[in-house]
Parts: structure tokens; C-alpha cells; sequence
């Protein structure tokens, strides 16, 4: 009979054990107060690429990513390859490193790229290499989109917003090292001139190697603006920038299956291996660019907007 006793004490003591635990685990979630984490600027609520007007991205009718200033700066992306890692459809550096151009791919196409809703020159490629840290902002749009823009593939264009000023002062300074004897000094300094206008420029200066053997990468790119305020409904925005570019030994990622995906009989070729003629192929482009922006609002309902540009 004490046997018996003792398994039916341990039976119920082992019933109302998790009970008790599950009481005190109820009260103490009850004593906690909540934690509300948000980013406003991180993700973007609005972009005007998909309708050409300031419509929430919650409300567009089209597949549209907008790529902000704080997720480029916060990932630290330098290019506007990396600044579509994590947009849906759309894909960078299609063809391994390159210091000349951007290859994209929006949903298996190559995308015309617009620079402030202007589409950009277009030559061998369908990107100029303008340097992302002149943007202040990034929106992909993905499907068919020649009535807003014209002929253009039907995998979707590219948007770059150029940074604009504001009639807040503020400004940064950065310096940067790191490997393949990367240095770069960049800049940016906004805010207003008179009670009437507002300036801003922007400048980078970057003097790096590469992953690729004796291939060496050199850049300026210097951005002003200008914002006319004619009052609180029209506003006249003056944009340019200049990039110098200087390749020396450029060679690009193209390297041969043999040895990187299938056997070489001569030994696998390192990722590093420059395939060009060192001391013969180099690169130099000098590329700038002009516009303005012209904006009037009628009232509430209504406003015109007028963006031209020109670049060579």
C-alpha cells in the first residue's frame, strides 16, 4: 500500500508540475512591456518610376523596388551592381567584376538605364558606370514600360535618382581602406545658400587594385545642384556631375570554362588571373551630364513636372 501511495503522489506531482510552470512562464510575459522595432528610411514607401508620380509603392499597379540611400550606405554597396542584391527580378555583375560598366539583368533582360527619369546614352551597353554614390536613391521597374519611357526591353529599366538639396544643412566625410590598396575620400554637404535656394555637392575621389592581377581602377565624380524655390509651389532644381574614370591593365571577368567550371589539362585558372595584354589594354572614359528639374503645383490634386537632361 506505501508503494502504491508513493506512484500516485509522484503521478500527480509530475501532472501539476508544467501547470505551475506554465502559470509563472504566463505571468512573467505579462510584466513585459513591447518592443517596437521600425527603420522609416530603410525601406522606402515611395517611388515615382513606376507612374511618374508620387504614388505609394503599396499602391502601384506595377512591380517596382526602391533601393534607399540608408540601405546603400548601411550595406555599404559602392556599385550599382550590389545595389540590387536584394531586389526581387533583378540581378548585378552578370559577368563577374568590371570597373567600366554595371552589368545588370531585370527578369532575364538587359535594362535601359534613366538617370532622373532621362534615359542615358546608350552605346556598346546599355549603362553609363555613373558612380552610385552620386544617387540618392535607386528603383527598379520590372515589366513592359514603353508607354511611360519608350522602346524598351520587357524585363523592366533602371532609375537612378541623382541626391538632391535640401533647405536642411547637413553633410558627411568619409574615408575609406581597405584591401588591394583601396583608398577612397568621399563627401557630401547640403543645406541652404539663401532663404530661396538650396545647394549641395557631392564628390569622390577612389584609387584601388582589384581581385584581378595588375589591374589598377581610378575614379572622380563631383556633383552639384541647385534648388530655386519660387515660392511654396514651384521649384527649379539645376543638376550635373563629371566622372573621370582611368583603367590601367583592364581585363574583365570573361574567363574560359576550361579550367574554372570544367577540367583544364593544365591546371584550374585562379580567379585572380588577368587574361589581357598587361601594359597594352587600358581604359579611360571622361563622361558628364546636365539637366534640370522643373516642378509647379496647381493645388492639391494637380502638378506638372518637367525633367530634361543631356550628357556625353
Amino acid at each position: 500500500m506505501d508503494s502504491r501511495h508513493a506512484l500516485i503522489v509522484l503521478l500527480s506531482t509530475a501532472a501539476t508540475g508544467p501547470a505551475l510552470a506554465q502559470e509563472e512562464t504566463s505571468a512573467e510575459r505579462e510584466e513585459l512591456e513591447a518592443v517596437v522595432v521600425s527603420a522609416p528610411k530603410y525601406v522606402s514607401k515611395d517611388g515615382s518610376s513606376a507612374s511618374k508620380s508620387d504614388i505609394p509603392l503599396v499602391e502601384m499597379p506595377q512591380s517596382v523596388s526602391v533601393v534607399s540611400r540608408d540601405m546603400i550606405d548601411l550595406l555599404n554597396w559602392t556599385s550599382l551592381n550590389e545595389s540590387v542584391r536584394y531586389s526581387a527580378g533583378a540581378t548585378g555583375e552578370a559577368f563577374g567584376p568590371d570597373e567600366r560598366y554595371d552589368w545588370l539583368q531585370v527578369r532575364g533582360f538587359d535594362p535601359v538605364q534613366f538617370i532622373d527619369g532621362v534615359q542615358a546614352p546608350i552605346g556598346s551597353v546599355n549603362n553609363t558606370g555613373t558612380d552610385l554614390y552620386g544617387s540618392e536613391s535607386v528603383e527598379v521597374l520590372k515589366g513592359s514600360s514603353s508607354v511611360l519611357y519608350g522602346q524598351a526591353p520587357p524585363g523592366g529599366i533602371v532609375n537612378m535618382i541623382s541626391r538632391r538639396p535640401s533647405d536642411e544643412f547637413g553633410g558627411e566625410l568619409e574615408v575609406q581602406a581597405g584591401e588591394n590598396n583601396m583608398w577612397q575620400v568621399a563627401g557630401d554637404l547640403t543645406g541652404p545658400l539663401t532663404d530661396s535656394v538650396n545647394g549641395r555637392i557631392t564628390a569622390l575621389y577612389r584609387d584601388r587594385e582589384t581581385q584581378v592581377d595588375f589591374l589598377t581602377s581610378k575614379r572622380l565624380f563631383i556633383a552639384p545642384a541647385v534648388t530655386f524655390n519660387f515660392g511654396e509651389d514651384t521649384a527649379l532644381t539645376l543638376l550635373a556631375n563629371y566622372q573621370d574614370d582611368d583603367l590601367e591593365n583592364q581585363s574583365t571577368g570573361f574567363l574560359p570554362i576550361q579550367g574554372t567550371m570544367l577540367a583544364n589539362p593544365l591546371g584550374r585558372v585562379p580567379v585572380g588571373r588577368n587574361l589581357g595584354e598587361t601594359g597594352y589594354n587600358f581604359f579611360k572614359r571622361e563622361q558628364w551630364s546636365a539637366g534640370y528639374d522643373f516642378t509647379h503645383r496647381f493645388n492639391d490634386t494637380f502638378r506638372s513636372s518637367r525633367t530634361l537632361s543631356t550628357s556625353t
